[in-house]
């Protein structure tokens, strides 16, 4: 019988490093931010998608830290939120200028 790779650890969020650097516990993060405790464990390991970014301005408040610096690498990816919304436009451009073509033709 083949031995088994062990399993791979998650990920350190950004969230999660910086709290723990900090020697606060996930419950006086919860509390500080206005979360349940069960939130804030999945906020801090990362089964959030797309969390709310009130979350994580509180936590950034709390932290004393930018915003900028909790957001993980794949909250920067394109996400599609509406099954018919469709894919990433190739450039924010040709976005526009269907919208505002839209807009011309209904005259509003």
């Amino acid at each position: 019988m083949p031995l088994e790779d062990p399993p791979t650890p998650r990920a350190i969020t950004r969230l999660r490093f910086l709290r723990e650097e900090r020697r606060i516990t996930q419950l006086d993060m919860a509390l500080a931010i206005g979360i349940s405790p069960a939130t804030y464990r999945r906020l801090e390991t990362g089964r959030m998608p797309n969390p709310p970014l009130r979350y994580l301005t509180n936590a950034a408040i709390l932290l004393h830290v930018q915003l900028s610096d909790l957001i993980e690498d794949e909250w920067l990816k394109w996400l599609i939120l509406e099954p018919m919304a469709g894919e990433k436009p190739t450039h924010p451009r040709l976005l526009w200028g269907i919208r505002v073509e839209e807009l011309r033709r209904r005259k509003l």
